[in-house]
């Protein structure tokens, strides 16, 4: 169930993550390369956290995958973390269950595109 306002944005945007590079493609490669690395393992503790109702540390810890995103020319899953980490600070407890369902989904459409499995 991908929400339609991402629709519209590239999983990933190579330009984007040259420019935020200084146009240093292996630069843009190796940081994409690394993030992509430790995403399964990020969502992993991410979900651990969500369940035991960690709320403070999800928070901590999506913030600090967001400060990384940021940096990667990924806009979907940029604007995912985004919505998921506004909800968690509003205390949205009915739409933060669907919002890290979405943040899930798009990392696992960033895994497929750039050849990585989600385990």
């Amino acid at each position: 169930m991908t929400n339609p306002k991402f629709n519209t944005l590239p999983i990933v945007d190579w330009q984007l993550g040259l420019k935020l590079t200084g146009n240093k493609r292996e630069l843009a490669e190796e940081m994409l390369s690394a993030l992509i690395k430790t995403l399964p393992e990020e969502v992993s503790q991410l979900s651990q956290l969500k369940t035991m109702g960690e709320d403070k540390k999800l928070l901590q810890q999506l913030h600090r995958l967001h400060g990384a995103v940021c940096y990667c020319g990924l806009p979907r899953l940029k604007q995912a973390i985004s919505t998921l980490e506004n909800a968690l600070k509003k205390g949205d407890n009915k739409e933060i269950p669907l919002l890290f369902d979405q943040f899930k989904q798009e990392v696992v459409l960033l895994l497929n595109e750039t050849g990585f499995l989600l385990t």
